[in-house]
């Protein structure tokens, strides 16, 4: 708790500080919700995060990102939408760095909002894809060279495949005999790992501005209306590949259940959700995107779902060092939840690719 109020005393926060309350969503970060109360006696409240130095090894770069980014967005957000807003540190700073790689970043709390872990609608589902949409479209004139890579290599699922499989062959912690099944089940499937970079190499797919991380929680929507206000969390916002952002959004929101559940029954992919993200989203994209992005456009949250299987499989025979967990092959059970979502929509690859034709109609 003195730590925490020493931290918070180095930034350029407004009023008393009155307490404080951990986020426990989220892989990554550390995050606290902090209270204060101004002259009026009005409660005003930030989000205050500790940056994962493990994951972001180059926080400045990261920050430096998140404000240009950012600051991009607030010139063109309409209405009641929001982006993040950094609030510095006392020393006008974009960040705290104290030392041994302990940084903290605050930024002012977004209120009247909801995060949604599992999507509720069919409605809701057509919002997040207007939203994503949206995004990308604010960003279309954004000079992509002014972005930094706050993690190479983070969408390369060839070199994710090949890390994994590495490591795999090695078994340091002697875990591989239990996911043989599993790793069977990527290796059967991978020549779909580094199809996009492939592509992108030939000319065939475009570098954009990516927030490459668009689960449906990163989304905010409007408590009363469920309009989409904001998307958070630009860690990883980079130079990237659309169909990642497309694709995760659809892995996060189309599944029946948590992406930890353990219970493989209640895993399964959500068709109608897949379709109304679909609508939603090339309701808007289909102005920007090049053929070959709509092309692959159905393939994408397959694609993606077997890279993230992948990074949680990796993690659990690593030693759960990546991801955090709260309970014994928590890792594991996630990339299982994977591989279940995959399997059906590899089944529905055909209609999925049947729903973004027939959307462009």
């Amino acid at each position: 708790m003195e730590k925490l109020v020493a931290i918070i005393n180095k930034f350029d926060f407004k009023g008393d500080f009155v307490n404080f309350s951990k986020i426990n969503i989220g892989h990554i970060n550390d995050t606290f919700k902090l209270n204060f109360s101004s002259s009026n006696n009005r409660l005003k409240s930030y989000i205050l995060q500790k940056i994962n130095t493990t994951v972001f090894k180059h926080p400045f770069e990261l920050m430096s990102n998140v404000q240009e980014v950012s600051s991009h967005l607030a010139f063109k957000i309409k209405g009641k939408k929001k982006t993040l807003q950094i609030v510095r540190t006392k020393k006008d700073e974009l960040f705290l760095n104290l030392k041994h790689d302990d940084c903290w970043r605050a930024y002012e709390y977004i209120g009247n909002t909801t995060s949604y872990q599992k999507v509720t609608s069919i409605d809701q589902m057509y919002k997040a894809g207007l939203a994503i949409a949206d995004f990308h479209q604010s960003l279309s004139d954004f000079p992509i060279e002014n972005l930094k890579i706050t993690i190479k290599d983070f969408h390369n699922s060839k070199l994710i495949y090949d890390q994994f499989l590495n490591d795999f062959q090695s078994d340091e912690n002697g875990k591989s005999n239990e996911v043989l099944k599993e790793s069977l089940f990527f290796e059967e499937r991978k020549k779909y790992f580094g199809i996009y970079h492939s592509l992108k190499q030939q000319g065939k797919l475009p570098l954009r501005v990516c927030h490459n991380d668009t689960k449906i929680n990163n989304i905010l929507f409007d408590e009363k209306t469920d309009q989409p206000i904001a998307i958070i969390d630009l860690d990883t916002v980079m130079p990237g590949i659309v169909l990642n952002d497309f694709g995760d959004a659809i892995r996060s929101g189309a599944n029946s259940a948590f992406e930890d559940e353990n219970d493989l029954d209640k895993v399964g992919f959500n068709f109608p959700f897949y379709e109304s993200f679909t609508k939603g989203y090339l309701g808007k994209s289909k102005e920007f995107l090049t053929k070959e992005e709509i092309n692959w456009l159905a393939y994408s949250p397959y694609i993606i779902t077997m890279e993230q299987g992948v990074r949680f499989l990796h993690d659990h025979i690593n030693g759960d060092v990546y991801f955090k967990t709260s309970r014994k092959n928590h890792n594991l059970d996630r990339a299982r939840n994977q591989i279940k979502l995959a399997h059906e929509m590899e089944q529905k690859l055909d209609k999925m690719i049947d729903i973004v034709k027939n959307t462009l109609i």
